[in-house]
């Protein structure tokens, strides 16, 4: 019984890390030949930096962080600001919807960019 325990505290790591959020940014910027947590000069850490872009990585329900986020890696690389807001199922679309809307609104200088959770 006691190696039991053991084998299912081995396999729940293992599961979770397939969908972190963490993991999904490994092979969405491996794909895109992008660099993972890139350290800027003040310690900040952008999750993938391209070219072209200072990319944020996020769940779709802390849209609102990821906007913030974007935007600051953006003015701090001098590269254009992109957002990719990773899908878990379709009760997200409601968070789509509202990163969507506040960036037209504002206008803002953000790319948004979804996938779907990686597993």
């Amino acid at each position: 019984m006691a190696i039991f325990k053991y084998l299912v505290l081995l396999i729940i790591p293992l599961n979770t890390l397939a969908s972190s959020e963490s993991y999904n940014n490994n092979i969405y910027c491996n794909k895109i030949n992008g660099i993972q947590e890139y350290t800027l000069k003040n310690k900040v850490r952008v999750d993938c930096l391209t070219q072209d872009y200072a990319i944020e990585m996020d769940w779709c329900s802390k849209w609102y962080e990821g906007v913030t986020q974007a935007l600051y890696y953006a003015m701090l690389t001098e590269r254009k600001a992109k957002l990719v807001l990773i899908k878990k199922s379709s009760s997200d679309y409601k968070y789509i919807d509202r990163a969507k809307k506040t960036i037209k609104f504002y206008n803002l200088p953000v790319d948004l960019e979804i996938i779907n959770v990686i597993k």
